[in-house]
């Protein structure tokens, strides 16, 4: 996270462990729904933790007990996600593009899209853009 209080990992088998760095041990272990892609975390305005995976969505979970907040949906599996600088927002891109690698004259119908969301630590805030 940017503040350096955690840091996370995910793998094919669709769990996410997160670390303190402070302790300097694992604080949890979580699984998800798809093979995970991307995980992102913000520390601000609260501590959490995104997971992209291939079941087309987010999981925003909070840190560091890793319950889930929402799950934010995505057209196409979620290769990418980051936070705002201020942790408000969350952009997430990937797709179903099954032509893979740059290509500068893809069609308008690859697959690839980025998806925004505003993101809070309480599930009723969080909401598609």
């Amino acid at each position: 996270a940017p503040s350096g209080a955690f840091f996370a990992a995910g793998d094919a088998d669709c769990s996410v462990t997160v670390w303190s760095t402070a302790k300097r041990e694992e604080v949890g272990t979580t699984t998800v729904v798809g093979d995970v892609r991307t995980v992102a975390l913000a520390s601000r305005p609260c501590d959490l933790l995104a997971v992209g995976t291939t079941a087309k969505k987010v999981m925003l979970l909070s840190l560091p007990d890793l319950e889930e907040i929402a799950d934010l949906r995505h057209e196409g599996h979620v290769n990418c996600i980051a936070f705002s600088p201020l942790g408000g927002f969350l952009a997430g891109g990937g797709g179903t593009d099954e032509m893979h690698g740059l290509m500068t004259h893809k069609t308008q119908h690859a697959g690839a899209c980025t998806v925004l969301w505003r993101v809070a630590n309480d599930r009723s805030a969080c909401k598609y853009l």
